[in-house]
């Protein structure tokens, strides 16, 4: 028997977790103080393994999430301070998301995502440490 509830999808499980506001407020820390986060350090937030498929879906999800909510109040994308600790650059997650909302081309080089990543993390900068 079910509790009567609509089951609720899993952006609505993440957005409602008390990972979100925590991790929101690390992107925005970092980006006050122009640095970055790592995946590692999101997943940890939110009680999830250091790697993995699984670790790296539920961070996507987090971090599409906090995006959007930045992209609705007219921000760059807060996402660009998260890095893998591996290479200190975004994983294909956040290329996926620009390319959603129109900042970068599906056929996009090499060259052209790093210099869209590098804009929007300058711009999250900006925003967030004035």
């Amino acid at each position: 028997m079910g509790s009567g509830k609509p089951a609720q999808s899993q952006d609505e499980k993440v957005r409602r977790s008390k990972a979100y506001p925590r991790v929101y407020a690390l992107l925005i820390d970092a980006a006050e103080k122009k640095q970055s986060v790592t995946y590692g350090r999101i997943a940890e937030i939110m009680g999830l393994p250091p790697s993995g498929h699984h670790m790296s879906n539920m961070v996507g999800i987090m971090l599409g999430l906090i995006t959007s909510s930045e992209r609705e109040c007219g921000r760059p994308m807060l996402s660009a301070v998260a890095v893998s600790s591996t290479n200190q650059m975004p994983g294909p997650g956040f290329y996926g998301l620009a390319e959603e909302y129109g900042l970068l081309a599906s056929e996009s080089t090499t060259e052209e995502k790093r210099a869209l990543w590098k804009t929007q993390r300058d711009l999250v900068y900006e925003v967030w440490s004035n």
